[in-house]
C-alpha cells in the first residue's frame, strides 16, 4: 500500500512539474531516454537475469493513461531482447534500487518509431521499484531444477507407456 502511494505521489509530482513547465531531467538511459528520479535510495541495482518486482503506470503526455497501475514481476532481459518502448522501461530499472521511483520518457523520433504514435507524442513510464526477488544465479538454479524435474517426469511417463 505504501509503495502504491509512493508511485501515485511521484506521478502527481511529475504532473505538477509538467504543468508548470519546470520539468528537468536527471539524465538519460544508455539508449538516450530522458528520466526523472523521484526517489533515489542507496542500494543495489539489478543486473541482467535478476528477477525483480515493480509497479508501473504508462501515460501518453500528462493527461492520458495508456496502461493503468500494474504490479510486475519479471526476469530482466538483455537490451537486444526487447523492443524500443519496453527498452525505456527496462533501462530505467537498471538505474534503480529498492524503494526508488522514476519516470522515463519516450519522445520525438523515438515515439514516432512506435506504430500509432508521432514525434509530438510523449510516452511516460512511471516506475516504482520494489525489490530484487531472485538473483540471476538463483533464477538459473530454479530453471535447472525445473528442467531436471520435467526430464524426470517425461522419463517416468515414457517408462509407463
Amino acid at each position: 500500500m505504501m509503495r502504491s502511494i509512493a508511485l501515485v505521489s511521484a506521478l502527481l509530482i511529475t504532473l505538477a512539474a509538467c504543468k508548470s513547465g519546470e520539468l528537468r531531467f536527471d539524465g538519460n538511459t544508455p539508449s538516450g531516454f530522458p528520466y526523472v528520479m523521484h526517489v533515489d535510495n542507496d542500494g543495489t541495482a539489478p543486473v541482467i537475469g535478476d528477477k525483480i518486482s515493480y509497479s508501473r503506470v504508462v501515460r501518453l503526455g500528462k493527461d492520458s493513461i495508456l496502461a493503468p497501475h500494474s504490479e510486475m514481476t519479471v526476469v530482466l532481459p538483455e537490451a537486444g531482447a526487447v523492443s524500443e518502448p519496453a527498452m525505456a522501461e527496462y533501462e530505467i530499472l537498471f538505474l534503480m534500487s529498492e524503494g526508488d521511483s522514476a519516470s522515463v520518457y519516450i519522445t520525438g523520433e523515438k515515439s514516432a518509431a512506435i506504430p500509432g504514435f508521432t514525434a509530438t507524442d510523449t510516452i511516460i513510464f512511471d516506475i516504482a521499484f520494489r525489490r530484487i526477488e531472485m538473483t540471476k544465479e538463483d533464477v538459473m538454479k530454479e530453471k535447472e531444477a525445473t528442467a531436471l524435474m520435467e526430464k524426470d517426469v517425461d522419463a517416468e511417463l515414457t517408462q509407463r507407456l
